[in-house]
């Protein structure tokens, strides 16, 4: 495949360069056909490709993943991470008098009514 380039234009960020470059790698025939040769684009697309039969792709490049959901996810990982810790519960034998016990939200309490 032939690459070109347009050195009036500037040039794709290297993080940009690889994520394309591996989704080339990735998926060749993302457009039903072989590109033929690709080069940066007017901004937007950032790429524009040519296939082998004449047809011009524009492929524009975008973050995959949210900055607020990495935040939130990591949070959680800082949390369960936290928490098992503290259980450890592998560490420890096996209780011989206990068979099973349940863990409930304090907002769900069993209200046991005696009759």
């Amino acid at each position: 495949m032939k690459r070109t380039r347009d050195v009036t234009k500037s040039q794709l960020r290297l993080e940009e360069e690889q994520a394309w470059s591996g989704f080339l790698s990735a998926a060749p025939l993302f457009a039903g056909e072989k590109i033929a040769c690709w080069h940066q684009g007017p901004e937007p697309p950032d790429v524009l490709c040519t296939t082998v039969s004449g047809r011009v792709v524009g492929i524009e490049l975008t973050v995959w993943v949210d900055q607020e959901q990495i935040q939130s996810g990591k949070i959680r990982e800082r949390f369960e991470t936290a928490y098992l810790s503290n259980v450890a519960s592998e560490r420890e034998s096996r209780p011989a008098n206990i068979g099973w016990i349940w863990l409930y939200d304090k907002h769900h309490s069993i209200n046991l009514h005696y009759s």
